[in-house]
């Protein structure tokens, strides 16, 4: 079986369809945390004169960061056609069939 990337741009070539890419730096830094996570300051540094602080949003290390990141994703990419549906056996594409045009935005993992 084809992997998901590998797909679309067999897609995309076979179609003769324009193509656009973009790098979010920072994607994980956007991601807001469900549960309580706190860190601990290195040694010798205070902020306001506490050494913990919970987190807000994510940070690069943290084992649901990439989770986080794949939901919020997924709701901005949902958020532009409600009729767009992720594949089953590939959730970083999205598909969306209407009269014979098929549309793959793509998002990573």
């Amino acid at each position: 079986m084809i992997g998901g990337v590998r797909f679309v741009i067999i897609y995309i070539l076979q179609h003769k369809l324009k193509r656009a890419q973009g790098d979010v730096s920072g994607a994980f830094l956007n991601s807001t945390l469900k549960e309580e996570v706190y860190l601990q300051l290195p040694e010798g540094l205070k902020l306001q004169g506490s050494t913990i602080f919970m987190l807000i949003k994510s940070l690069y290390g943290l084992k649901q960061a990439a989770r986080d990141w794949y939901e919020l994703s997924d709701q901005i990419i949902r958020s532009f056609d409600p009729e767009l549906k992720r594949s089953e056996t590939e959730p970083c594409v999205y598909y969306k069939l209407t009269d014979g045009l098929q549309i793959y935005p793509l998002s990573t993992r």
